[in-house]
C-alpha cells in the first residue's frame, strides 16, 4: 500500500515539474522516493532541498539550505554572496561565489577550487573536518572533530576548536588540541574549579584540600624533570594536643625542597601567628628522609606556646600544629614543593 501511494505522489509531481518548469523534480524507485533530485534514492524518503534561479538553474545570492550537497558544485554563480546550509554528508560550492556563512552540521564542508578565488566570512563545522581548496577564510569555527583541516591554496585568518586534531591558520585557537601551535585565549577573569564570578584575573579552586592546586613542569632530555607544585591544608585545634595542618607526600626516587607558609588565628580574631618553614627531602625507597635540619625562617606569635614543627611518617612529611588550652585556633597552610623526580628510570 506505502509504494503505491509513493508512486502516485512521484507521478503527480513529475506531472506538475513538466507543466510548470519542463523537468522533473523527484525520482522515485523500488527502494523509495526522493523529492528535488534525479538522483536515485537511498531512503524510503529523501529530499534533496534548493533555492533555484528557474531561468538559469543556478543558485543566486541567499540561502540555500540541502540535506546534501555532495554533488552541488554551482551553489552560487559569478560574483553574489550567500549562506549554504548542509544537514547531511558535505556541504560543497563551487564556481566563483563568495560566501558570507557555510554551515555543515553533521558532514564537513568541502569546496571545489573555482576559477576565480572567493573568499569565506564564517565557516561552521560539526563533527567533521573542514576542507577549503581556494580562497581565504576569515573565521574558520569547528566542533567536535578530531580530523584535520586542509587549506589548498588561501589562507584561514582564525581557526577556533572544540576537541579537535591539529589545527590550521594564523590564529590556532582551541579548548583541547593535539595541535602543539593551538593555543587558548581569555580576555576576561577566569575561574577554573568554581561556580561564582571571579574578582582576580585567574582563580582557581580545590575542592579537595590537600590536592595539589597548581603544578608546573618541564619536560628534558635527561632522567630527571623539574616539577614546581603548590598545594594547601587546613586543621582546628581546641587544647595543646598536636594536629597535622598538612600531610605532603614525597614521591619515590625524587628530592624535594619544601617552603611552607602556615597562617593561624583563634576565633575570637584577638591571637594570630605566622610560620615560614624550609626543608629537603629525599625519597629513595619509600621513606622520606630528612637532609640536614628543618630551617624556621620566619615566627611570629601573640602567645609563645604555639608552634608548628615537620615530622616524617613513611614516604610523607606531616605538618604539625600545637595550639592551646580551651581555644578554638584554625590553622592554614601552602606549600610550595620543587622537586627533582625520576621520569624515566
Amino acid at each position: 500500500m506505502m509504494k503505491k501511494i509513493i508512486f502516485l505522489a512521484t507521478a503527480i509531481l513529475s506531472l506538475l515539474s513538466l507543466a510548470l518548469f519542463g523537468q522533473n523534480l523527484g525520482r522515485a524507485t523500488s527502494t523509495g522516493l526522493r523529492l528535488g533530485s534525479q538522483v536515485a534514492p537511498t531512503e524510503m524518503l529523501d529530499i534533496t532541498g534548493k533555492q533555484v534561479n528557474t531561468a538559469t538553474h543556478i543558485f543566486t545570492s541567499g540561502t540555500k539550505y540541502g540535506c546534501d550537497f555532495l554533488s552541488e558544485t554551482n551553489a552560487f554563480s559569478g560574483a553574489s554572496t550567500g549562506t549554504l546550509v548542509g544537514l547531511r554528508q558535505t556541504a560543497q560550492w563551487g564556481n566563483d561565489g563568495n560566501l558570507t556563512k557555510v554551515v555543515g552540521i553533521i558532514g564537513g564542508i568541502h569546496t571545489a577550487p573555482p576559477s576565480v578565488a572567493r573568499t569565506v566570512t564564517n565557516a561552521l563545522c560539526f563533527g567533521a573536518d573542514y576542507t577549503h581548496t581556494d580562497g581565504n577564510v576569515t573565521t574558520l569555527t569547528l566542533f567536535g572533530s578530531n580530523t584535520l583541516g586542509v587549506i589548498s591554496s588561501g589562507a584561514v585568518t582564525t581557526c577556533v576548536g572544540l576537541d579537535l586534531g591539529t589545527l590550521i591558520g594564523t590564529n590556532k585557537i582551541s579548548l583541547r588540541s593535539t595541535g602543539a601551535t593551538a593555543t587558548m585565549r581569555h580576555a576576561g577573569k577566569v575561574l577554573i574549579g568554581g561556580t561564582y564570578v571571579p574578582v582576580a584575573q585567574l582563580e582557581v579552586v580545590q575542592s579537595t584540600i590537600g590536592s595539589a592546586l597548581l603544578k608546573l613542569s618541564s619536560t628534558t632530555a635527561i632522567t630527571y624533570d623539574p616539577i614546581y607544585e603548590v598545594t594547601q591544608g587546613e586543621c582546628l585545634t581546641t587544647s595543646t594536643a598536636t594536629v597535622t595542618i598538612q600531610t605532603i607526600p614525597i614521591s619515590i626516587t625524587s628530592t624535594e625542597n619544601l617552603e611552607i607558609h602556615v597562617v593561624a588565628m583563634n576565633d575570637l580574631q584577638t591571637q594570630s601567628a605566622g610560620y615560614v618553614l624550609r626543608a629537603t627531602y629525599r625519597n629513595p625507597a619509600a621513606t622520606a628522609t630528612l637532609i640536614g635540619s628543618v630551617q624556621m625562617d620566619y615566627v611570629v606569635e601573640d602567645i609563645a606556646g604555639w608552634n608548628v614543627t615537620l615530622a616524617v611518617s613513611g614516604a610523607n612529611v606531616l605538618v604539625v600544629a600545637t595550639g592551646a588550652a580551651a581555644t578554638n585556633i584554625t590553622w592554614n597552610c601552602t606549600t610550595e614543593k620543587i622537586s627533582v623526580l625520576t621520569i624515566s628510570p
